[in-house]
This record gives structure tokens, sequence and C-alpha cells, in this order.
């Protein structure tokens, strides 16, 4: 394998960069104002969750949501560090046992103390929906409950990496009378809950905030939890609303539509920094940017089920041309699927797969893409369309790409990825491993890839328990990942805020806005970014 020349990539601004930009200038000299109100606070997003079950999708919009209302037992805080959330401790008690302590102080939004039925009603229900987080379970055979607040809970083979894996998943409160406990093979009917109840608030979390109005991908509503075990919020009321044009998010906090918005646009990014009304937090990498192929689909005679056609793609498309010309200096071109300041960066040479001589590209492809990911799109476009390819562009909604990746009815999506607990082998199995739904394995895997290696090498992974040989297996992983291209990284993406200049974001490993993590910034400023 070799470094792959490319030609250089025509840039423009865009007449809607011209306006926004012009549209930056007239509001400049603007009064500021405060936020909303003293205890309000109105947030822009470029998500908003399709759905306010917590176990239902597998996305950042989801666990953005998800996190005010309900919480994990424990949090991922980067590395290997872990810090405790409704667990206050846990320890291994043999090779296949972990135990976890409760807190005793923890009550749900219906005022019923956290208990051990709440973990077992949550792993019962997840076994049951067959989604995209099931993986998460997929070893856990039992929990039991020796006393009040103690959890133990078995796996099927060595776990040393369980609480980190546990930290994605959101603890719901189980129903009035439910008892029991989890077993891989029988449990209580988890069926008292239906998404409308999920939608309409109606199902206890532990969160700081309850859900008091949601329109799946539109907007979420929530109140402030009197009742929080934890340090309380400093907004009575939050909004959160999906704004998927980044003009239109900047104008929205330029002109004090809203109070902070994620992904601000880059060509803002400048401004929002120097105005004396607006400020940028920019903080790690999170998201990588992906190309994601439909393996189970013919694009003319040339098939993405081909590792040398998807490797032909991929060679034509310059990652560094799209983060210095496109990102703004908050991008770095993507040559694994991890960034390089995550802990399971396998430290590989940034090279790309040479496709073997003769491989045809297709004549004809198009690229399904949400607004979010529009510009990105745009650029891979021109660079295929160098190499002879005949690119259509496809804009669907965000809440449109579930149903779609569901029902397979694409040739190549731009599909965005936040690695929430820093386990490659665990987001493997999720993404890419043959889908098994007795295994749990695949749940995410919607372009219908399939590769024996890969799946033995993630298996052997997550049930290697040495350090050192866990590394050398996700050196192994990366490798074949990038070889194959069963999705095609493209940008490792930082993540970023602006927002009015009196406020402040408290940044997290995992990307998340979240309400609890915006300040008033003559509140706290030590703890603002």
């Amino acid at each position: 394998m070799g470094r792959m020349q490319y030609p250089a990539m025509p840039g423009k601004t865009s007449r809607i960069d011209q306006l926004l930009l012009v549209f930056i200038s007239l509001l400049a000299a603007l009064p500021a104002f405060g936020t909303s109100a003293a205890t309000s606070l109105r947030i822009g997003l470029d998500f908003v969750a399709a759905s306010a079950d917590p176990q239902a999708i597998a996305a950042p919009s989801s666990h953005a949501l998800a996190f005010h209302i309900f919480e994990s037992l424990v949090m991922w805080d980067g590395g290997d560090r872990i810090k405790p959330v409704l667990a206050q401790e846990w320890r291994r008690e043999g090779p296949t046992r972990w135990s976890f302590t409760l807190r005793s102080d923890v009550r749900f939004h219906d005022g019923h103390p956290l208990g051990p039925a709440d973990l077992a009603f949550t792993f019962c229900r997840l076994a049951r929906l067959e989604g995209q987080l099931q993986g998460l379970i997929y070893n856990i055979v039992r929990t039991e409950a020796p006393g009040q607040n103690r959890v133990q809970i078995d796996t099927r083979s060595p776990m040393s990496n369980l609480p980190r894996q546990l930290s994605r998943l959101a603890i719901i409160g189980a129903p009035p009378g439910w008892r029991g406990d989890y077993a891989a093979e029988s449990c209580p009917p988890t069926d008292q809950y239906k998404p409308a109840d999920f939608n309409a608030g109606r199902v206890p979390g532990s969160g700081p905030y309850r859900l008091t109005g949601f329109k799946a991908g539109v907007s979420a509503l929530l109140q402030r939890y009197p009742g929080y075990w934890g340090e309380p919020p400093d907004w009575d009321r939050v909004e959160m609303t999906a704004i998927p044009e980044g003009a239109e998010r900047a104008r929205a906090v330029i002109s004090r539509k809203v109070d902070i918005i994620n992904r601000p646009p880059l060509e803002s990014t400048s401004f929002f920094d120097q105005h004396p009304h607006t400020r940028i937090v920019t903080g790690g990498i999170s998201r990588t940017l992906f190309l994601l192929p439909n393996t189970r689909k013919r694009t003319g005679a040339v098939s993405l089920d081909s590792a040398a056609v998807r490797q032909a793609i991929s060679a034509a498309i310059d990652r560094r041309g799209l983060a210095d010309r496109l990102m703004g200096g908050l991008a770095l071109p993507a040559f694994q699927p991890l960034p390089p300041d995550d802990p399971a960066y396998p430290g590989l040479r940034e090279e790309l797969p040479t496709p073997p001589p003769g491989t045809r590209l297709p004549q004809k492809l198009e690229i399904t893409t949400p607004p979010t990911f529009r510009r990105v799109a745009d650029g891979v476009a021109r660079y295929l369309r160098l190499a002879g390819v005949q690119v259509d562009i496809r804009d669907v909604p965000s809440e449109a790409l579930p149903g779609l990746l569901e029902s397979g009815d694409f040739d190549m999506m731009m599909i965005g990825r936040v690695m929430f607990d820093g386990d490659l082998a665990q987001q493997t199995r999720d993404t890419l491993v043959t889908r098994d739904s007795a295994r749990g394995a695949g749940a995410g895997n919607f372009q219908g890839y399939s590769n024996a290696e890969l799946d033995g090498l993630v298996e052997r992974a997550m049930a290697t328990e040495d350090k050192t040989e866990r590394a050398a297996l996700t050196r192994q992983i990366s490798t074949l990942v990038m070889r194959e291209l069963p999705t095609i990284p493209l940008l490792h993406i930082a993540r970023s805020w602006a927002m009015n200049a009196d406020l402040g974001y408290l940044d997290q490993p995992d990307g998340l806005t979240l309400a609890a993590n915006v300040m008033p910034l003559v509140a706290t400023p030590a703890r603002m970014r």
C-alpha cells in the first residue's frame, strides 16, 4: 500500500455562505440580550431525537435527549476513566461477576427509589427490543440482588470493560409492581411502556429533567425535576429545537431566537469568537464522518460489495482537501476509524489501500445526506466527479435517516458516529459484524456487510482481559477495516458550540449537548472552557 496522490479540490464560496456572512455583518451592530429568561434555556441542534425512548436508536441525538431525562450507572470520562452516576461503587467478584452498589438517595420522577428492579427491567426490555443498543448486554446472562442497593451481574465470559460498556445504557424506572431479575433466557413482561408513553413523558427517569413536550425530530421541552439527587442545573425550563441547516442555526443564535447551538457553521466561527456578544467553545474530537456504502445494492455493473471498488472510491477522495478547505481547522483527515486522541487509537500509518490495477469505479452513484453533512457531501461529490463518476446528491431530513438505513434505500450515505465509550471492539460489534439478533450482534450494520475474519477478531477482543493483547487486537481490527472499507472514514470532527457571551459550556468526552453543562458565566466561570 502507498500514499495516494489527489487532485486539488476546486474551492468556491457558495451563494448561501456569502449571504450568511452579509447577514452576520448586519447583525453585528445589534445590542446584546441575555438568555430568554433567567431560568429558561433555548438550544438549537442539528438533530433532535426521532424517539424519546432511550433504547430505540443508537444516535447522538437520541443520547442527547435521553441523558437529560435518564441516567446510566456510570459515565465514561475519557481514556480508562469511569465516573460514578447511579452506581456509587463497583468491583469484580470473579472472572465473570461484577457487583454494583447503587446510590440510596436517588428517586425516579414518579417518586420511587432506585433499586435492583430498575436495572433488571432495563436489561429485560432491551433484550426484547432487538434494537441497536442490544449489543450492550449481549454477554450478560443474569442479574441478582443480594441486597437492597446491590446488583450482581454475571457474564458468559470475562468482561473487563463492562462498566465502560454500561455507560451508554440509560436506566429506565421499572413500572409499579414490577419485580424480578434479568435472565438472558427468561424475563418478566416488559410491555408496560409503549413508544407513546416515552414521547408523552410518562416513563420515569432519574435525570435532572422531565420531558413535558416532544415532536419527533423537531423539538423537545424539558422541565427541571425538583427531586433530583445531584447538583441541580441552572435552568428550570429547556427547549430543544431542530435547526438542520448550519446557516439557519447561526442566524438563530445571532438574532437571539436561541441561546446556544451545536456545530456552528465553519464560515461563521471567527465572527462568533470575535464578536463581543457571542462566543465559541471548542472541545476535542468526538465524531467521525463516514461514507456508508450499501454492500447489498448493485450500482450498475459495478458492485459496492467489492472491497476493490470501495478502495477505489476511497482513494479518489482527498481527505486533507476536505479538512483544509471545508472544515476551517475543526477537523482532521480520517485514515482510521478512530481519531488520534481516542484512547483506543492504534497508531497505524496514515495511508489508504491501493485498489488493484484495472478496478473500475461505478458509473453513477447517489449520495444520501442529511442537511448537517451536505457541505462535505458536496466536496466528496466533486472528487468523485473528477474521477469520472456521475454523482447525484439526495437531500433527506434528519428524521428520515433511521427508516432509510433499515430499508437499505441508499447507494452511499453520509453518517456521523460518536465513540461514546472509547471501545473500538464494541463499536465494531455494533455496526460492522454480521447481523445476528440471537447474539445481539451487528444491530447497527445497515449496509449488509459480512466478514468472518472481522467477526472473529471482534469476538476475541471482546473476550480479552489483558490490555496489551486487547490493544494488539484493536490494531488488527483497524487494519482489516481500513483494508476492506465497509465504511469509508472521511473526517474526524471537533465538537463546538456557539452561544451568547454570558454563557459557558462544560465539554465532556462524548460531545453531547446537555442543558446541565450550560451555565451562566457570572455564576461559575472557573468551570467553563
